[in-house]
């Protein structure tokens, strides 16, 4: 499978931004996009889009979130280095139920790369697991694609 990257439509991150935030794209649909597209037209979710959305902002202007409220990787080392964007809102302790699954490629371009969604309150931990494990699939695609490329 090849795995193109793209921008997320409507995303700013700061004029320097330590990471660049891109999103996984197959050649016909990307499903992080497809998840904040779904998130945002939602008015049962659009908090949680909010609140994903400053989390992405947040992360792409620091060297890593270390607020496991915000950011938190895969209890299954299994999945390597992969995380999840949380909705939160620090002013009220609220947690949503959106997740936006990622992984930082730390090369020169810096970059945060977004790939699948999970609904907390839909699935279990199962369910939560095959997220982390498709996103560690994106992440092991990506690189298998990057070092073919040079």
């Amino acid at each position: 499978m090849k795995t193109d990257l793209i921008d997320i439509p409507g995303l700013f991150v700061g004029a320097n931004p330590r990471w660049k935030v891109k999103a996984i794209f197959n050649g016909e649909v990307s499903l992080a996009v497809d998840a904040l597209d779904r998130w945002r037209a939602d008015p049962k979710m659009k908090r949680d889009y909010k609140l994903i959305v400053e989390a992405i902002q947040y992360a792409a202007n620091v060297e890593r979130v270390t607020d496991e409220r915000i950011v938190k990787g895969s209890e299954n080392f299994d999945h390597g280095e992969v995380y999840e964007f949380r909705a939160f809102d620090p002013d009220t302790n609220w947690t949503g139920r959106a997740r936006l699954m990622f992984f930082y490629d730390e090369s020169d371009e810096s970059l945060i790369i977004c790939t699948n969604s999970y609904d907390k309150n839909i699935g279990n931990y199962e369910s939560q697991n095959l997220m982390f494990s498709m996103c560690d699939r994106f992440r092991q695609e990506y690189e298998r694609n990057k070092r073919s490329e040079k």
